[in-house]
C-alpha cells in the first residue's frame, strides 16, 4: 500500500487537517499508524474509509 503523510491525505480525502484529527478524535477513523518522527502515516484503505465517514455526513 501506498503511505502519505497528512497533506497528501488531506488533499485526496478533500478535508482540512482539523477534520481528519477531530474524526480521529472521536473515533470515526481509526488511530493512524505513526512514522519514527511521530507524523502520521495513511493508507489507500484510509482514504477510502475517510471519503465513506465523510459522505455519511449528508445522511444525518
Amino acid at each position: 500500500m501506498t503511505a502519505m503523510q497528512m497533506k497528501t491525505f488531506a488533499q485526496r480525502t478533500k478535508l482540512s487537517p482539523k477534520t481528519i484529527r477531530y474524526y480521529e478524535e472521536i473515533g470515526l477513523l481509526p488511530p493512524p499508524t505513526r512514522l519514527d518522527n511521530g507524523y502520521r502515516d495513511y493508507n489507500e484503505t484510509d482514504v477510502v474509509r475517510a471519503r465513506f465517514v465523510d459522505g455519511a455526513r449528508i445522511l444525518d
